[in-house]
């Protein structure tokens, strides 16, 4: 059996497992004490960090469309694509657009690499016929390879 213990230990000891259990008990916080010396200078961080950004080339598109005339069916002719342009991805990042909530077969994105200043562009086909993509608003993704992710609204009209 070794020494008994100091009452200030017991204290210590016990005092943490009543404050959990109870934590009314808290008392007061105690005034605080001189701040310490400042410890070394960390690593310097990267000089610019850019967020990534989209851009496309229209406000709005035009979708095609199909008409029954007499016994006729006429396809009216819309945007042909969607340009897109990236900016702040990673290098040489691989990069998918995507647009999120409409029909997938209506459109044709093929993803590309970004150049090594983190930049890119590419197009999506908006396509004729019964899977065309309906008028609407839609999110365009565009999702890296690298974790990059940035999203940009795109209107696809009806005339």
């Amino acid at each position: 059996m070794g020494p008994p213990i100091a009452a200030g230990d017991v204290q210590r000891l016990v005092q943490p497992m009543v404050i959990q259990i109870v934590p009314q008990m808290k008392g007061e916080s105690g005034v605080q004490g001189p701040q310490g010396i400042q410890g070394p200078q960390g690593p310097q961080g990267p000089a610019f960090a850019e967020q990534a950004r989209l851009a496309l080339d229209k406000r709005a598109y035009l979708a095609h469309d199909e008409k029954v005339v007499g016994d006729e069916t006429i396809t009216i002719l819309g945007d042909e694509s969607i340009a897109v342009y990236g900016s702040g991805f990673v290098a040489d990042e691989f990069v998918l657009p995507q647009i999120l909530g409409a029909n997938p077969r209506g459109f044709k994105a093929e993803g590309v690499h970004a150049s090594a200043n983190g930049t890119f562009s590419t197009t999506i086909a908006l396509l004729t016929g019964g899977n065309r993509v309906q008028p609407g608003v839609y999110t365009l993704r565009v999702t890296g390879g690298e974790g990059t992710l940035m999203t940009i609204p795109v209107v696809i009209a009806d005339k």
